[in-house]
C-alpha cells in the first residue's frame, strides 16, 4: 500500500473534508444543511439529512476506489455521523478501511487534524475500530 493512496475522511455533523494522507491534498469538501432541530434531538428530517450526507461522502470514496486512487481509508467523525457513513459504505470501500475514531476534527487545520487523528488512534483512549 502506498501512502499517496490513503485518504482521510474528517466528518462533523454538517461538514466533511476528504484529504490525501500525504501532503494534505484536498480531494473534496462537502456540506449538509443542518437540521432545524437541536443537535441532541433526533428527528426524521435530521436522520434523512445525515443519511444523504453520508451517502455523499461514500459516493466520493466509491469514485476514488473505482479510479484506483484509494488503497486505504481513515475516518474521524462523531458517533452518529460515523454510523451513518458505515451504513452507506459499500463493501469494497469498507475493505479499504484502516481505522476510525469517534471525534469531530473538522474545526482543525488539516495538518493538525491528521496529527490529532494519529495521536488518538495510537493512544487507544477513545472508541476505535481498525480494519
Amino acid at each position: 500500500m502506498t501512502v499517496d493512496k490513503i485518504w482521510l475522511v474528517f466528518a462533523g455533523t454538517n461538514m466533511a473534508l476528504i484529504n490525501k494522507l500525504q501532503g494534505s491534498e484536498k480531494i473534496w469538501a462537502g456540506l449538509v444543511t443542518p437540521p432545524r432541530t437541536p443537535v441532541c434531538e433526533v428527528t426524521d428530517e435530521s436522520e434523512e439529512a445525515l443519511a444523504e450526507f453520508a451517502a455523499d461522502i461514500c459516493a466520493r470514496l466509491v469514485q476514488g476506489r473505482a479510479r484506483g486512487q484509494i488503497e486505504g481509508i481513515l475516518i474521524a467523525a462523531p458517533q452518529r455521523t460515523l454510523c451513518a457513513i458505515q451504513k452507506a459504505m459499500p463493501q469494497d470501500v469498507q475493505d479499504c478501511l484502516l481505522g476510525q475514531i469517534e471525534r469531530d476534527l473538522t474545526d482543525l487545520p488539516a495538518a493538525e487534524a491528521q496529527n490529532r487523528f494519529f495521536e488518538e488512534l495510537s493512544a487507544g483512549d477513545d472508541p476505535i475500530v481498525t480494519g
